[in-house]
């Protein structure tokens, strides 16, 4: 009877789906773990318990629901933290140094640092978190409005088959429209007319407003032609004069009086009879020539940003340009502010104006910007190439690179070069990147199928803090768990595993180059929301420290639960937290100040565990593939407490006092293998290591000594 040990040093891949469960053929599973839980997957290949999470702040049942870094201009850092009624600044420390009246009604969209301030979007506009010397504020975003000219605002034509007929040029006019339009919610918005802007006043009927316009609207010009092709002068057009140099945009067009009713461009006193103008396709000359009152013009549109059509869900930086999209009217529009601010979106032809266009038949979801713009949408991934070329209205060319669509509530994190996002409906997660040698090319590939049963209702995924040793992804889902990722520099190799708490994941963000995790617990009967550090110097989760544990106010957000307090591999486990939030220890049962620089910690303990794949199936030589069974299971371990061993229906705990060792010491840690024995004949071995209890864990490698 043959026996040989099988020794599996590379978990890099984590947790992979149960029906591997026969595969012992695959390389896959020579890479990875039948179920990994609260693990951090390390770069060598080996794995340790997660680390765990610092309290931060406390808030009630509906505080908070999200956070986000403010950066100011010298570099100090706070977190602003919000909820649908309430809108705080907290420092470093938790600590609230600002309380502000949010602006929104109810959801939070984007934010994003700019020059020393935040840029927030929400379901009542864009606006500013700033402190410009000591006073905190949230302003609205407001659009570049030189002293003469209109408001450089990005517009859109929402009814391109609708017409448009101003009573008027100058003060209060009618705006007629020749379909239901108009909402009560167009008052205080804008339309424009001939490029000039008209705020509307009044709401009068779907068809019916009535508005002041700030520039007075150019004059239309009732142009008789000498002859009138066919299939020219058509309504859109624009016309330009040889001799006075006047242009305009066709608004109306008559073949049969061969007139055309032209709106001023320039040139406000119109073309002369007798001068040659030309269209896009021919030329006439002008016979007659008189000024007409304003007509019904297809030619108009209303400022893409409003209450009437919404606001952005999206944004993003690319080439100094501030670009939104996801609009609720336009959904497959995007608009870039100009290069001169990020304030004016003026659009033009030239390349330092803004840019606003349309993406035909598609919704779009999310931007992300890693060397170039990424344009997430429902029907497919588009990328607007930056890296060799500074965008400009005339490279503005989003191109199909695949056609997974994007869940639109998901934010994507850029993960080096890459992009991660949920693909739509929630349940896979996609990689957008770029491969190749010389020629590099953008693709998008499912990560998520090894790991299928990881994926359960994605809602949030987390970028890396640029400060983590061990950086990873941070994926919430609905269930209340987070899958954490880890990947290798080229992303040819993604490992998940599965992290869980004493109550649910609902949110994660980077803030003071760290991660940090909202959290839903039961505290005394009550729905509570945290805030919480991922910190690797933790132990247990929603830890306090305290070097008085005994004393009132050691563990307050805590009070009515029972909790762990760990010290230097020390831990007294079950011990009730007082309503002053004291606990009772007795003075020598636990050392906690004993000498120690350690702060002890109070919170919620976590059990890591990791399983391996039962190797049934090996090769033989001139026989191929053979059956065998494990007959004893090892575990190879650096730095580490006790732990426990599972082979089937036995456990054992490993790596604890021995004989005639100080108990008044610290537990001692570890730097061996250990082995157990593998008894029963069930229909699949289940062989695990299991870190119950608080301390230092990690695992080099576990083997399996089979025979035939």
């Amino acid at each position: 009877m043959a026996k040989r040990s099988i020794v599996q040093r590379d978990f890099s891949l984590g947790e992979l789906r149960e029906e591997f469960l026969e595969r012992d053929d695959l390389e896959l599973r020579q890479r990875s773990l039948r179920r990994a839980r609260n693990l951090s997957l390390l770069p060598t290949g080996g794995f340790k318990s997660r680390p765990g999470t610092s309290h931060f702040i406390t808030g009630d049942s509906l505080v908070p629901d999200g956070f986000a870094q403010v950066k100011l201009a010298d570099g100090t850092q706070f977190m602003a933290v919000w909820s649908a009624f309430s809108l705080t600044i907290r420092d470093s420390t938790g600590a609230t140094v600002a309380t502000l009246t949010p602006p929104w009604a109810y959801e939070v969209y984007w934010t994003l640092p700019y020059s020393g301030t935040l840029i927030i979007g929400c379901d009542a506009g864009i606006f500013v978190i700033k402190r410009p010397v000591a006073t905190w504020s949230i302003v609205a975003f407001d659009f570049d409005w030189p002293s003469f000219g209109d408001q450089r605002q990005p517009y859109w034509a929402f009814n391109p088959g609708v017409t448009l007929t101003p009573s008027g040029t100058t003060g209060a006019i009618t705006l007629t429209a020749s379909a239901a339009v108009f909402t009560a919610q167009h008052v205080n918005t804008v339309v424009r007319y001939g490029y000039r802007e008209i705020l509307i006043s009044t709401y009068s009927s779907p068809t019916v407003v009535t508005g002041i316009v700030r520039t007075q609207i150019p004059p239309t010009y009732e142009i008789t032609l000498d002859v009138f092709d066919v299939g020219l002068w058509q309504v859109g057009d624009t016309v330009n004069a040889a001799t006075s140099l006047f242009s305009g945009v066709i608004v109306q067009s008559d073949q049969g009086t061969k007139k055309v009713w032209v709106l001023t461009l320039s040139i406000m006193n119109g073309p002369q009879v007798g001068e040659e103008i030309s269209c896009s396709q021919g030329t006439a000359e002008v016979a007659a020539v008189t000024t007409s009152t304003p007509k019904a013009s297809t030619i108009w549109d209303e400022a893409l940003i409003s209450t009437a059509h919404g606001y952005p869900k999206t944004a993003a930086f690319a080439s100094g340009r501030l670009v939104l999209a996801s609009f609720r009217d336009a959904p497959g529009v995007v608009a870039a502010s100009s290069t001169r601010a990020v304030t004016d979106f003026r659009a033009g032809a030239d390349d330092d104006d803004a840019i606003v266009r349309g993406l035909e038949g598609v919704r779009i979801a999310h931007l992300a910007v890693t060397g170039d713009l990424l344009v997430l949408s429902d029907a497919g991934t588009y990328v607007v190439p930056l890296r060799d070329a500074v965008l400009t209205p005339a490279n503005f060319n989003p191109l199909l690179i695949d056609k997974r669509g994007a869940k639109p509530t998901v934010k994507p994190a850029v993960v080096s070069d890459a992009v991660l996002f949920a693909e739509a409906g929630g349940g896979r997660l996609a990689a957008a990147f770029q491969s190749g040698n010389i020629y590099l090319k953008w693709g998008v590939r499912t990560v998520s199928d090894l790991h299928k049963h990881l994926f359960q209702n994605i809602i949030r995924i987390c970028p890396p803090s640029p400060n983590d040793d061990d950086p990873r992804v941070l994926v919430v889902r609905g269930d209340g768990k987070i899958t954490a990722a880890t990947w290798s520099e080229d992303l040819d190799s993604i490992g998940f595993v599965e992290w869980e708490t004493r109550g649910d994941f609902i949110f994660a963000d980077v803030c003071f180059s760290a991660q940090f995790v909202v959290v839903l617990r039961e505290i005394d009967g009550d729905n509570v929301r945290f805030i919480e550090r991922i910190d690797p110097a933790m132990m247990l989760d929603c830890v306090r420290g305290s070097y008085f544990p005994r004393d009132p106010g050691a563990a307050t957000h805590l009070a009515g639960e029972a909790v762990t307090v760990y010290q230097d591999r020390f831990f007294l486990a079950d011990l009730p937290v007082a309503p002053d939030g004291s606990i009772a220890i007795d003075g020598d049962e636990f050392p906690v100040t004993g000498g120690s620089s350690s702060v002890p910690q109070i919170g919620f303990p976590f059990t890591s565990e990791a399983a391996a794949w039962p190797v049934e199936m090996m090769d033989a030589p001139y026989v191929g593939l053979k059956r065998v069974r494990a007959t004893k299971f090892g575990v190879s371990v650096q730095g580490s407490i006790h732990f426990d061993m599972r082979c089937n229906a036995k456990s054992r705990t490993v790596g604890a006092y021995s004989f005639g060792d100080d108990l008044t010491q610290a537990p001692p840690v570890s730097e061996r293998i250990f082995m157990a024995p593998v008894t029963g004949r069930p229909a699949h071995h289940d062989l695990a290591v299991i870190r119950n209890d608080p301390g230092p864990w990690q695992v080099l490698a576990m083997t399996q000594e089979v025979t035939d």
